[in-house]
């Protein structure tokens, strides 16, 4: 692994209990014009992705390119089967009936559309095996809500604004963003 690929920003942690604390907490520290680096939260706090500008996934342009590749293999390999390879005559119909083919290619679409959404979202949010993740809360999966914002040179503002806005912990960290098109194993101790 290469170590120049992973960014390394300085940043600042705040750790909230409370879902609309979190939400009123983000709105504040956007209003203050600081950059939030990343947020994670045990389940979707709903206007937080627009609090932050959070661009629209494109997770929805992979899934359209499996399917559109299952929906040609699958139609591929019945043509080529039934029209060129096995042609056979079953009462007067054409070796090629396309009408025939829709439901397994239909079937081949949704399967490699699916199958490579998922693939694609482990890929790229390392959770596959051999990735090990950075963990900034141990509690951000349960009942914490944890916001990392990149520390210019106003570290004690931003300490400032986290207690205020309710955080119940605020402690310094480092924020690693993988700076390559495709993510790297993070090994961390």
């Amino acid at each position: 692994m290469s170590s120049n690929l992973i960014k390394r920003t300085p940043c600042v942690v705040g750790v909230f209990d409370d879902d609309d604390v979190f939400l009123a907490g983000c709105k504040k520290i956007k209003e203050k014009n600081l950059n939030v680096l990343d947020t994670f939260t045990p389940f979707p706090v709903h206007g937080l992705e627009h609090v932050l500008n959070v661009p629209r996934s494109n997770l929805a342009i992979a899934a359209f390119m499996f399917g559109v590749f299952g929906f040609l293999c699958g139609l591929a390999l019945q043509v080529g089967l039934a029209g060129f390879n096995w042609p056979n005559n079953f009462g007067g119909k054409p070796p090629v009936a396309i009408p025939a083919f829709v439901p397994i290619t239909f079937e081949l679409t949704v399967l490699c559309a699916s199958l490579g959404m998922v693939g694609t979202y482990f890929f790229r949010a390392t959770l596959l095996p051999g990735f090990e993740p950075k963990i900034y809360d141990q509690h951000a999966t349960s009942h914490h809500f944890v916001v990392l914002i990149e520390t210019a040179d106003m570290k004690d503002d931003i300490i400032t604004e986290l207690k205020e806005a309710g955080a119940i912990e605020v402690r310094e960290d480092e924020y690693l963003e993988q700076n390559a098109p495709f993510p790297l194993p993070i090994k961390m101790k």
